[in-house]
């Protein structure tokens, strides 16, 4: 109804490194992974379509991922506030692999977005990593877990490259919150999935089960 489609197609014609999906909606995940079966560059880097980036958010990102040879960068970024204005969020810095681990698995915020993260390509495609199918919320915090796990080299820079855009209500707590609570189930019992299929389940069984916890509060909170 917006045209968006149309207005794509209007820029992939003007600009050959843009292109086009057009398919039935399948959900965030199908999404995603549609985006990363066509791509073709060293890097990959999901947007929100109502967030937005700095002019050179891309080239700080690729010029720090060549200079340190990371296949994740974290960055800083803004939201939005009730005033409509932007405030500076920054990510904790990560000593090692093991406590960002315990943060993203413990975490239900913070580390776990797509588009917290700037990865390298070869990292999907070496390890045949896809987002989970039938799940449309929390298929980020997966990835996320599976990203880090893998990942040679996670750096954190200080740059506040992105614009997070709430709008009312974000996907998290949309009008039927239990259907959200399902995909978080969902996810959970996927992230417990690979820790065991990685052996790695008792170094980070504790951050699973305070995730399950807080999970719990959430709901109970918007229960009432």
């Amino acid at each position: 109804p917006d045209n968006c489609g149309i207005i794509c197609d209007k820029y992939a014609e003007t600009d050959s490194r843009i292109k086009v999906i057009h398919k039935k909606n399948g959900g965030l995940s199908d999404a995603r992974n549609a985006g990363l079966d066509i791509a073709t560059g060293q890097y990959i880097c999901f947007i929100d379509s109502d967030d937005y980036v700095e002019l050179n958010a891309i080239e700080i990102l690729y010029n720090k991922a060549c200079e340190t040879g990371a296949e994740i960068i974290r960055y800083n970024y803004y939201v939005n506030n009730e005033n409509g204005n932007y405030e500076v969020v920054t990510h904790e810095p990560m000593q090692n692999k093991q406590q960002l681990l315990e943060k993203a698995i413990s975490s239900l915020s913070g580390v776990d977005a797509m588009w917290k993260l700037f990865v390298k390509r070869n990292l999907y495609d070496r390890n045949s990593l896809q987002f989970e199918d039938g799940i449309n919320a929390c298929e980020d915090y997966i990835m996320s877990i599976k990203l880090f796990y893998y990942s040679n080299l996670t750096v954190d820079i200080s740059n506040v490259l992105y614009y997070y855009t709430v709008i009312g209500n974000s996907y998290s707590y949309t009008k039927n919150y239990e259907l959200f609570l399902v995909d978080r189930i969902k996810a959970i019992g996927a992230v417990k999935t690979f820790l065991e299929l990685n052996d790695i389940w008792q170094t980070y069984k504790k951050a699973l089960y305070a995730r399950i916890i807080m999970c719990k509060q959430t709901y109970l909170i918007n229960k009432e």
